[in-house]
């Protein structure tokens, strides 16, 4: 299954961003928490959950991560970047249990201007994550197809939306 649990965006110019109390959901020693991180500033040099190293999921520059952690209710994710810069920073959170792996099976990006189509493939009951980030003053973010909407929010710091959806496939899309 698939859980949206948390967002969050800062305005901030340092190194290290600590996000704490970060719900997650149920424990499990299946349960696995994935979380995008979208940025504008230096490349992230490491990132990890409750200490331990989270994994990159997806293509260079993607900004996605998933580390399993099976204690707790809560985490702590904390993302290290190799120089400070003012940004507006944003983390959305999900938890997955029962997976059959932690590596991508499929990962598609576009930053193509609007309307954005990206098309991925995806085996029976896989799990599919999208986030949109359009970097644009007062744009609009709508799901047409494919993954149900868990969260949508305009920045109040700077008016550009954040959204994400999450879906899992009942049969093999290729492409979904």
């Amino acid at each position: 299954s698939v859980a949206f649990q948390y967002s969050n965006v800062i305005n901030a110019n340092a190194t290290v961003f600590t996000f704490a109390g970060v719900p997650i959901g149920t424990a499990s020693s299946r349960r696995y928490v994935v979380f995008k991180i979208a940025l504008l500033g230096t490349p992230i040099t490491s990132v990890t959950v409750n200490g331990g190293a989270a994994a990159g999921l997806g293509g260079a520059g993607s900004n996605l991560y998933i580390c399993n952690v099976p204690t707790g209710t809560t985490c702590t994710i904390q993302i290290t970047q190799s120089v400070a810069f003012p940004s507006t920073y944003t983390i959305m959170v999900w938890s997955v249990w029962d997976i059959r792996s932690a590596t991508a099976y499929d990962y598609a990006s576009s930053t193509t201007a609007s309307p954005v189509t990206v098309s991925v493939n995806v085996p029976s009951r896989g799990v599919v994550i999208a986030t949109a980030l359009p970097n644009s003053n007062g744009a609009s973010v709508t799901w047409t197809a494919g993954v149900t909407s868990d969260y949508s929010q305009t920045s109040a710091i700077n008016n550009i939306p954040r959204a994400g959806a999450s879906e899992i496939a009942a049969t093999t899309g290729t492409p979904r």
